[in-house]
């Protein structure tokens, strides 16, 4: 008998149905991945398959991924060790690096790695050599105008195409520049899709203010309530409520200089941490507190038993969930804390306090950022009226 050859052996295997290309693809990845990759392989209880690479920038570092399906698992670690430079590979390895650096925290890498799931995950596969300057601002172009973007969501695009290109034109993927592409693209204004914000969403109506607050005083004591009257009194952010300590409190002033963050550790769970700066670029900021904010936070530490975290035991989405559900039994319209702070800026803005004043309490660089994006109208209907009544210069 005759020994047949492999490749027999094969075309019979594929010509009897025993065979399909597929499995062999997903044999040969295997038998590839075997040589190299030494990482557990697994399936989560939701269906999804898992497993680590190392990081582009620090092989003692890993990186989690996960797939549908198993056979795309393989040929993403495939890829990873056999990689081709794509628009996804060159954005990883820019975001991984500016971890590295630290240039930015991981809860910022968390939210650019979900813009880009987001906003360019279609072209992740794409090769530079198949991108031209013609093609790449067609395509901004027309994704502004086919998911009508708004002004801020393509900001956040942006980002992610400066980071990526210019990583891209380093290692000679692209021969254009793309600060210069980006100052000669035309993207006028209209080309954005309007933000609508409405008013009665973005801030508390003097009226709903007193109920959240009435309803916190007329119900059983709770330091986290107690914690959503404070932010009223001082415009505080629920991520610095979460964070602070009684060692920051000095008199009738705080000493603000740290915040709660939260990001997706290597196993891809949700964590919190704290770290040692604020919001924006300020990173640390001085509240003078009035005297009824000082007796609060007088009684909420006398309420924390001592522990080195004020609230300790509440993230700020813990804030935020209480606060929606007070607002619905108080019949209000659920709001999230980000809405107190900008309730508290509007009033101060209201109320005429010196813009140097603002600044300092809130931790704005610029009074610009403190009228654009926090002051709204927070007069009920009534009130409106009564104040456009006094106003009129034809009185009845």
């Amino acid at each position: 008998m005759n020994t047949l050859k492999d490749s027999d052996l094969l075309s019979f295997a594929l010509k009897n149905g025993m065979l399909d290309l597929n499995t062999i693809q997903v044999l040969y990845t295997e038998k590839i991945l075997m040589e190299k990759h030494n990482e557990k392989i697994w399936q989560g209880s939701n269906g999804r398959w898992y497993t680590y690479v190392p990081s582009a920038t620090n092989k003692a570092k890993r990186r989690l991924i996960a797939k549908s399906s198993k056979e795309k698992l393989l040929e993403a670690v495939l890829e990873f060790y056999n990689p081709k430079d794509t628009v996804e590979s060159v954005f990883y390895e820019w975001l991984d690096k500016k971890l590295e650096r630290g240039e930015i925290y991981k809860q910022t890498y968390d939210r650019y790695e979900n813009d880009y799931k987001k906003y360019l995950k279609n072209i992740g596969s794409l090769t530079f050599n198949s991108i031209s300057q013609l093609w790449l601002e067609d395509y901004i172009k027309d994704k502004i105008k086919d998911e009508k973007l708004t002004s801020k969501q393509w900001s956040k695009v942006r980002t992610l195409i400066y980071g990526i290109f210019k990583l891209a034109r380093k290692k000679k993927l692209i021969d254009f520049s793309i600060t210069d592409f980006m100052e000669e693209i035309d993207i006028g204004k209209k080309s954005f899709a309007p933000k609508v914000r409405k008013d009665e969403e973005q801030v508390f109506t003097d009226e709903e203010a007193l109920k959240i607050i009435s309803w916190i005083d007329n119900n059983e004591e709770n330091i986290n309530r107690l914690g959503i009257k404070f932010a009223f009194l001082t415009g505080l952010r629920a991520g610095e409520l979460a964070a602070l300590k009684s060692s920051d409190i000095d008199g009738n002033m705080i000493h603000l200089s740290r915040t709660e963050i939260r990001y997706k550790n290597e196993e891809g769970h949700w964590t919190i941490d704290y770290r040692e700066s604020t919001k924006g670029k300020v990173g640390y900021r001085d509240v003078v507190l009035i005297d009824e904010a000082k007796s609060l936070i007088d009684r909420i530490i006398e309420l924390s038993n001592g522990t080195e975290l004020i609230f300790n035991g509440y993230t700020g989405l813990n804030f935020t969930q209480n606060l929606e559900r007070i607002c619905k039994r108080v019949g209000i319209k659920p709001r999230s804390m980000h809405k107190i702070r900008k309730t508290y800026c509007t009033s101060l803005i209201n109320a005429e306090v010196p813009e140097n004043v603002i600044k300092a309490q809130v931790g704005h660089v610029d009074i610009k950022t403190t009228k654009t994006y926090y002051y709204f109208n927070n007069l009920s209907t009534a009130d409106r009226q009564k104040t456009l009544q006094n106003a009129s210069l034809i009185t009845q």
